[in-house]
């Protein structure tokens, strides 16, 4: 299996649920994939993810409409320069914007799991599945960039009880017990590809009742 696709489809799948859980809109088509959720919380609620566009002209007319849309509304956004080479001229089009411009790479990796032995969690420790409601105390722990930042706690709740209420949600919550809590974890889980988001220790009095397994 080619890697390339298979991590595009799951950064696909991880800004997707955020749009869904958000209440936003998830826009996909050969030559662009984009969302906006209107939150101003962050900028991981509203981007461009793919933008293939063979000239100059083809880019202004694909993304012109786009960037009107989060400029109009205020909102902060980021940018994918995604697939390399797919829309010359990008920065220059971005910075003609007169916005404040970062540049930096995302670095991804992935690799069959064919050949690593099964994990075994230690004497005592239980690992179970978590899902339902109490997604504000996994709001404060599940993303250690988040501390600090109020603004962002309503939206980043709101996502997380949407992700620990669905069913067949592609984000999959764990907790390791050894009598209490003693740890959380996040599974983003795609069509052909998982990947961790979350895991971190934590206080058993902290952790415990966040969610229900």
């Amino acid at each position: 299996m080619n890697p390339i696709p298979v991590v595009e489809d799951n950064v696909l799948a991880y800004y997707k649920g955020i749009a869904r859980r958000l209440g936003g809109r998830f826009i996909e088509s050969e030559q662009v994939a984009w969302f906006t959720t209107g939150r101003r919380s962050l900028l991981r609620f509203n981007a461009v993810l793919r933008t293939v566009a063979a000239s100059p002209a083809e880019l202004r007319r694909v993304a012109d409409p786009i960037l009107d849309t989060f400029l109009t509304q205020n909102l902060p956004f980021f940018w994918v320069d995604w697939p390399p080479g797919g829309a010359p001229g990008l920065a220059d089009y971005l910075h003609a914007t007169g916005l404040p411009f970062l540049c930096f790479d995302m670095p991804a990796m992935v690799r069959r799991l064919d050949h690593l032995p099964a994990v075994v969690p230690p004497d005592g420790v239980e690992v179970v599945r978590a899902h339902g409601a109490g997604s504000s105390r996994l709001a404060d722990r599940a993303d250690g960039r988040l501390r600090g930042a109020g603004g962002a706690r309503p939206d980043f709740g709101q996502y997380l009880a949407g992700s620990l209420a669905e069913a067949q949600s592609d984000l999959k919550h764990f907790v390791a017990r050894r009598g209490e809590p003693c740890a959380i974890a996040t599974l983003l889980h795609a069509r052909h590809a998982a990947g961790s988001t979350t895991s971190r220790p934590c206080r058993p009095t902290a952790a415990a009742g966040w969610a229900r397994p």
